[in-house]
């Protein structure tokens, strides 16, 4: 996920230097002195990772996420590659968004190339690596490139001052904007698997999930996760009722089968409880609350990099209620069988030898063993956070419907 996770973040640079021709006027030092704080995030992740002596995944985390977006942002803006995309976008926004990102995914391929190259895979797989890698970036890019085309025609039929008039006017521009990223939201999901190198699993953990699914329609299936790397995870994704629970080659090699198959009722139960769905909707609905105050506050004065605190500020209620929800499937997997909890037991403490946290979005396992036995012990601990998870997901919707009509009370 680093790397989608960077490429977002250039093509969200790409977009400011396409709509806002940053790096050409007077904001462009104020450009160069916040990327300038990028390599020493880099750095300070790194000293935090050695000093713990961290995994091998983590510390390429920070190579992943911050360098590549540094070397794009040294591109843009001494190498004049903004400047050249400026006037490229008011020929074609689609050849310009491909022409700006086709640089960074040079940059990426190289940071993959040496990930593997760290990490002692043979010559072959990594050329294999670095291709199935580079193919799901573009499957990711295509779509994106085509609304920002889609968007700059709608723009067209539009007066400039559409968005300043607001009422009809404003949101029909705005559903030029909207729509189309939502339209294209399910195939970027149903893209994923691919693009995150899932093959066809056996069948052996398409019979347990069989066995344990509770939900609507047909059960998900699971699909081997083989990233190329050394990567203990597993992931379960959603749309509608098509369903994909990818687990990575490394986990299957770390557990045994009962650990597998405790493993499996826990994405299970994100995939049975919509917790995907709750937090999208909050994030969506959180950004935009966001947005409208900071506009609020600030009026039309609003710095250049207003556009990031939105995103930053929504980030704090997505992560509470991961963790949350990540206790709940914990609670909800240990519940189905006393096998499964003892093998969920057993996965998560041999996950806290390799690393101390999986992730901002879990608690760490040595805290959530704590939790899964005390829950073993006394069943009113499952309530508590079946109350707290419920009480998440009310407010995680709440956020979307206030975000919405904070939205249209502000146009209208």
């Amino acid at each position: 996920m680093p790397r989608f996770l960077s490429l977002a973040a250039a093509m969200f640079l790409c977009l400011l230097v396409l709509e806002e021709e940053l790096w050409l006027g007077p904001a462009c030092r104020e450009v160069q002195a916040f990327l300038l704080l990028l390599p020493w995030a880099w750095s300070w992740r790194w000293v935090r990772i050695c000093d713990r002596g961290g995994f091998p995944r983590e510390a390429g985390i920070p190579t992943l996420l911050l360098l590549p977006v540094f070397l794009y942002s040294l591109f843009m803006i001494p190498a004049g590659g903004g400047r050249w995309l400026v006037g490229l976008n008011q020929q074609s926004p689609f050849l310009a968004t491909w022409a700006g990102l086709a640089p960074f995914l040079w940059i990426l391929a190289a940071s993959h190339w040496g990930e593997s190259a760290l990490l002692g895979v043979p010559s072959g797989r990594r050329r294999r690596f670095v291709a199935r890698q580079l193919v799901g970036q573009f499957l990711v890019m295509i779509p994106f490139s085509l609304v920002t085309q889609v968007h700059a025609w709608g723009r067209s039929l539009f007066p400039e001052n559409a968005e300043l008039e607001g009422g009809w006017p404003y949101l029909a521009v705005l559903a030029l904007e909207v729509l189309p990223i939502l339209l294209i939201l399910p195939p970027v999901v149903m893209l994923l698997p691919k693009a995150l190198g899932a093959v066809p699993g056996t069948s052996l953990w398409q019979q347990v999930v069989a066995r344990m699914w509770r939900g609507r329609g047909r059960p998900p299936r699971v699909q081997d996760w083989d990233p190329g790397v050394a990567l203990p995870n597993a992931l379960a994704l959603a749309v509608g009722p098509w369903r994909r629970i990818l687990v990575s080659r490394s986990l299957q090699g770390m557990l045994r089968i009962e650990e597998m198959e405790a493993v499996l009722a826990h994405e299970l139960s994100h995939l049975e409880r919509r917790h995907g769905r709750s937090l999208l909707l909050g994030f969506l609905g959180a950004i935009l609350l966001a947005d409208i105050g900071l506009r609020w506050l600030w009026g039309s004065s609003l710095p250049w990099y207003w556009a990031w605190l939105p995103l930053v500020l929504a980030a704090f209620p997505f992560l509470l209620a991961s963790r949350v929800f990540e206790m709940e499937a914990d609670l909800d997997a240990a519940a189905r069988d006393p096998s499964l909890e003892a093998g969920l037991v057993g996965a998560l403490t041999l996950l806290g030898r390799r690393t101390q946290a999986i992730g901002f979005r879990h608690f760490s396992p040595s805290r959530r063993v704590a939790e899964i036995e005390w829950a073993g012990r006394e069943p009113h601990r499952r309530a508590y956070w079946q109350r707290r998870a419920k009480l998440c997901r009310g407010i995680m919707r709440g956020l979307f419907l206030a975000g919405l009509a904070g939205l249209l009370g502000e146009t209208l």
